[in-house]
């Protein structure tokens, strides 16, 4: 990450403790960011097709930004669908010659109503959800790093 300073450096310098104050505080910044953009690209299913379209909230409320060691932070998703959903995934049959399912209806939200439906694969496109919002909270605190630092960020 690359950040740009203008303005008066030792100022700036005078509001932080230590550097190791300005790490945590830079980590724990982009850590609850990441973990909001993240809650909020996975509910936005109806007004972007790139995202999920939101039924039961699992997939929102399994997700966590936490800092991790002195010089790291992570993004986890802890619902079962998160691979495939972030990377992409093709379902086969394993035991039949089809997969059998059940649509979901606009307004179903845990149990399908729709049509069954009758196919030789399931091809999910990759969302990259989590990795755009990775790189949404690193521009989040570079715009934001004056604040951060200084022990204000929202």
């Amino acid at each position: 990450m690359n950040l740009v300073f203008n303005g008066d450096w030792a100022k700036f310098i005078a509001f932080i403790p230590d550097a190791k104050t300005l790490q945590d505080r830079t980590l724990t910044a982009w850590a609850d960011r990441a973990a909001a953009f993240a809650r909020r690209n996975a509910v936005l299913g109806a007004l972007n097709s790139n995202y999920l379209n939101r039924r039961s909230g699992l997939y929102q409320n399994n997700i966590f930004g936490k800092v991790t060691g002195p010089d790291a932070a992570v993004l986890s998703v802890t619902h079962p669908g998160a691979v495939s959903n972030e990377v992409g995934a093709v379902i086969r049959p394993v035991r039949a010659q089809y997969l059998r399912f059940r649509l979901y209806r606009p307004g179903d939200r845990t149990v399908p109503t729709g049509n069954w439906v009758r196919a030789r694969m399931v091809t999910i496109p990759a969302r990259m959800t989590i990795t755009k919002s990775g790189l949404e909270a690193v521009n989040y605190v570079q715009l934001n790093f004056a604040r951060i630092a200084t022990g204000g960020f929202p």
